[in-house]
């Protein structure tokens, strides 16, 4: 059985809910969040639900043995839920309720498990 991969060290500061643009990529939100927080910003919400640490008895690398977040996009106005997706730690995602919340895409930074926190992008 494999070690789990080493744990990432967080950022001092995240750019939090600004619209920015790099190499023609709009970006909405730079988020770090803990297992049960949320953050919102107009019609969109985001909540990280679980963190789920690699799974040391994958033999070759895949995005089914990486860590994994659990993430939950909500309606600030009313908290109604839109829809939650999984991704790993390595990668983009579609975001399946994408036109009811103006973002598209979700960028996964970074998962430390240890200390319980998501690092990732929001891009429109």
């Amino acid at each position: 059985m494999k070690s789990p991969p080493a744990q990432p060290v967080g950022p001092f500061k995240v750019d939090g809910w600004q619209t920015t643009k790099d190499g023609g990529v709009t970006y909405r939100a730079v988020l770090m969040l803990r297992k049960g927080e949320s953050s919102s910003h107009g019609n969109v919400g985001v909540r990280v639900l679980e963190i789920h640490e690699a799974n040391p008895c994958c033999g070759d690398p895949s995005p089914l043995c990486d860590r994994r977040a659990r993430i939950q996009f909500f309606n600030p106005g009313d908290g109604r839920t839109l829809c939650e997706i999984e991704p790993s730690d390595r990668g983009n995602l579609v975001i399946p309720c994408m036109h009811e919340i103006d973002v598209s895409v979700i960028g996964m930074r970074a998962i430390n498990t240890q200390e319980g926190w998501v690092l990732f992008d929001l891009r429109a």
